[in-house]
């Protein structure tokens, strides 16, 4: 079978190398990475995107699903410490009604840059730029499939590492950056996939804020907030 291809986690993993980056440097980002696989029109800082309405219901399953918004269930600004922005975002134009046409079953998708405070503000930001990327699926199974993905791609500049904790449960991963300044976190729960990318502000030591407990703590909220609205 093949496997859903995953161009917003590639974009998101590019995304991980070491800088101040501006809207224009996340813009330039989304065009180096998307431009050849879609025509979709990217939003950027401040353009905003369609949340849309609940997601149509798939194949009868035991297991509920979750049929909210991608962008309802990603990180936003009031998940960061203050001094955080939207650097870019980027939300495929997927029709909810004709995702069973899809060949990877695809009903949403949103992923967003959040750019951290400037290096001379006073306090010093302990936090780089955060990502939050969400994608639900018809099933359980499609979302499992794009995870097993986005394995994969995972660039040899990270690491599997062991989970800090088992608040993720089995269906997590965690990686490492080779620098030790980030983290990325992925991770399924029912029909949705998600990752978490976490990186420590340029010249802030790891141990004064490691990006494994940032990255856990966060992809744990948005975990939280998919189960709670499942079935809904």
């Amino acid at each position: 079978m093949r496997r859903p291809q995953t161009y917003r986690h590639v974009w998101m993993l590019r995304c991980s190398r070491r800088s101040t980056r501006s809207t224009s440097t996340a813009a330039w980002l989304v065009r180096r990475f998307l431009a050849p696989v879609m025509v979709a029109t990217v939003a950027i800082a401040g353009t905003g995107c369609a949340a849309g309405g609940d997601l149509p219901v798939g194949p009868l399953r035991t297991e509920a699903l979750v049929r909210r918004p991608a962008q309802q269930l990603a990180l936003a600004l009031a998940d960061l410490p203050q001094g955080f922005r939207v650097g870019a975002e980027l939300s495929p134009p997927l029709d909810p009604s004709k995702a069973a046409a899809d060949p990877w079953g695809r009903v949403s998708a949103y992923a967003v840059t959040f750019i951290a405070a400037a290096a001379d503000q006073q306090p010093a930001p302990a936090l780089g730029d955060v990502i939050s990327s969400v994608n639900a699926y018809l099933t359980p199974e499609q979302a499992a499939a794009a995870f097993a993905a986005w394995r994969d791609a995972v660039p040899p500049t990270y690491r599997a590492i062991a989970a800090p904790s088992r608040e993720l449960g089995d269906g997590s991963v965690f990686y490492a950056h080779n620098d030790g300044a980030a983290c990325l976190v992925g991770f399924r729960v029912r029909n949705v996939f998600a990752s978490v990318r976490v990186r420590a502000a340029p010249g802030v030591a790891t141990a004064d804020a490691s990006p494994v407990e940032t990255a856990q703590r966060l992809a744990g909220l948005v975990a939280r907030r998919i189960e709670a609205v499942a079935g809904w």
